[in-house]
C-alpha cells in the first residue's frame, strides 16, 4: 500500500513571512538577545528567527525549537498572527520529527486556533491533517479519520486528493473495503484533473490493492498493470517496486 500520509502535509511547511535568506549556521549561532537588541523592527526579528528555525529544523531541531519560542513570545506581545501560526506549526513538525507526538499535536491545535481567528485555511487543513498523520502513526484509525475529515471542510482541490487518498487509507486497514474503494476513485479523478501522474500511479496501485484484498484478481491486475506503466515513464523507481511486488503477491495468492 502506497499512501501520501504525514510527509507531504508535514513538509509543506512553506515560509508565509517574507525575509531574507539567512546563513543558518551563524544564526543559529547568534546570541538572540543580541538579535533583539538590534535596531529592526519587532516584525522584523520575527520574521529573521522564523526563517533561521525552519532553516535548520532538521541539522539543529533543538536551537531551531528556541529560535522560534522566542519569536512566538515576540508574536505574542504584538499580536501578530502569521509569526504565530508559522512557528506553532513549524513546532509541531519538529516535535513530529522527534517522534514527540504528544507535544506536536499541542502545537498543531495552538496553529489551529490563531489561523482560524485569520481565516487561515492553509494553514487549517494543514493543521488538522498532520493531527491525523500523528495519530494514524500508532494506528488509532477512528481519531485519524475525524481528523481528516476536519480537513477536508478548509481544503483547496488539490489538497483534497491527498486527504481522500488517507482517507481510504484509513478504511482500507479497517477492511471496509467499498469506503476505501470510493475515497480512492476521488484521489484518482482529482489527480488525473491535475494530471498529476505520480498521484495517478499511488492511485492505481492503491485501487489494485482493494480488489486485491476482494479476490478480484483480475481488476487488480489491470489497475497494479497501470500503475506500472506509469511508474516506468516517469521513472518513479519505488512505484515499480511496488507494482512488482503486488504482481508477486497476487500470483502468490493464486498459488502460481
Amino acid at each position: 500500500m502506497k499512501f501520501y500520509h504525514s510527509l507531504p502535509w508535514l513538509n509543506n511547511l512553506c515560509v508565509i513571512l517574507t525575509c531574507a535568506v539567512f546563513n543558518t549556521t551563524v544564526v543559529a549561532q547568534v546570541d538572540v538577545e543580541l538579535l533583539l537588541k538590534s535596531s529592526a523592527s519587532d516584525t522584523l526579528v520575527v520574521k529573521q528567527l522564523s526563517q533561521a528555525a525552519d532553516e535548520i529544523k532538521f541539522d539543529n531541531p533543538s536551537d531551531a525549537k528556541r529560535l522560534s519560542n522566542e519569536a512566538i513570545s515576540i508574536s505574542s506581545r504584538l499580536n501578530y498572527s502569521k509569526g504565530l501560526i508559522f512557528n506553532y506549526k513549524l513546532l509541531g513538525h519538529i516535535n513530529y520529527q522527534l517522534q514527540e507526538y504528544d507535544a506536536a499535536i499541542q502545537e498543531f491545535q495552538k496553529c489551529l486556533e490563531h489561523a482560524k481567528k485569520v481565516n487561515d485555511s492553509s494553514s487549517t487543513t494543514i493543521c488538522y491533517s498532520n493531527i491525523g498523520a500523528i495519530f494514524y502513526t500508532p494506528g488509532v484509525n477512528n481519531r485519524a479519520l475525524d481528523y481528516y475529515l476536519q480537513a477536508l471542510k478548509y481544503a483547496e482541490f488539490s489538497e483534497k486528493g491527498v486527504l481522500y487518498n488517507n482517507i481510504g487509507l484509513i478504511y482500507f486497514k479497517e477492511k471496509k473495503y467499498d469506503d476505501a474503494l470510493a475515497y480512492y476513485t476521488k484521489s484518482l479523478e482529482i489527480k488525473e484533473e491535475l494530471d498529476d501522474e505520480m498521484g495517478e500511479g499511488i492511485a492505481y496501485n492503491n485501487i489494485g490493492d482493494v480488489y486485491k484484498e476482494m479476490e478480484k484478481y483480475d481488476v487488480a491486475t489491470f489497475y497494479f498493470k497501470k500503475s506500472y506503466a506509469i511508474s516506468i515513464k516517469i521513472d518513479d523507481k519505488e512505484g515499480a517496486v511496488f507494482s512488482l511486488n503486488n504482481f508477486g503477491e497476487l500470483e502468490e495468492r493464486k498459488t502460481n
